[in-house]
């Protein structure tokens, strides 16, 4: 028996609101050997998050992340796009990987490819739809590039409760 598709989350995830998870097939295909896989303790804080499967690829979300309202996390093509001369396809479904301990900022998109690392702050608005593995950048824009390096975040908005001694992740 193939597997048509699979859903694990990890333990300790928050999810505030409705949360949008799919499978979907496309007028002729479903989706094969397709998985979404969520880490432990991810906090789901905003509105209107969307992840959506690709056909036989995956969507692998890391443990401790942050995602604000509007995200979109969409793994596949819906139609196929191809060069007219060659014939040959130009869009493919391929993973997206969304490391640990990240803060996804409101009205951000990921596309097949897109992956980031560990440690990212993603500004508002970005679209990710590309391979980007620096640890503690500040990514963003569309399409979204690094913007600075060497950063960290915290979850605290009281700047003079940062433990600083605690909190450095810097893995690069």
């Amino acid at each position: 028996m193939e597997t048509i598709a699979n859903l694990r989350s990890g333990g300790g995830t928050t999810v505030n609101h409705d949360m949008y998870i799919s499978f979907l097939p496309t007028l002729t295909d479903k989706p094969t050997n397709s998985e979404i896989i969520i880490g432990n303790n991810n906090f789901f804080n905003g509105q209107n998050i969307k992840i959506v499967s690709s056909l036989n690829n995956s969507i692998r979300i890391g443990y401790g992340n942050l995602f604000a309202s509007d995200i979109t996390i969409w793994g596949r093509n819906d139609h196929i796009i191809y060069d007219m001369k060659t014939k040959k396809r130009v869009n493919f479904d391929k993973d997206i990987i969304i490391g640990n301990e990240n803060w996804i900022c409101d009205k951000t998109s990921f596309l097949p490819s897109g992956h980031i690392g560990n440690n990212c702050v993603v500004g508002y608005s970005s679209l990710i739809n590309k391979t980007i593995t620096t640890n503690n950048a500040l990514i963003a824009g569309i399409p979204a590039e690094i913007k600075k390096k060497n950063i960290n975040w915290s979850i605290s908005s009281d700047y003079d409760k940062i433990d600083f001694n605690h909190c450095l992740k810097i893995n690069e």
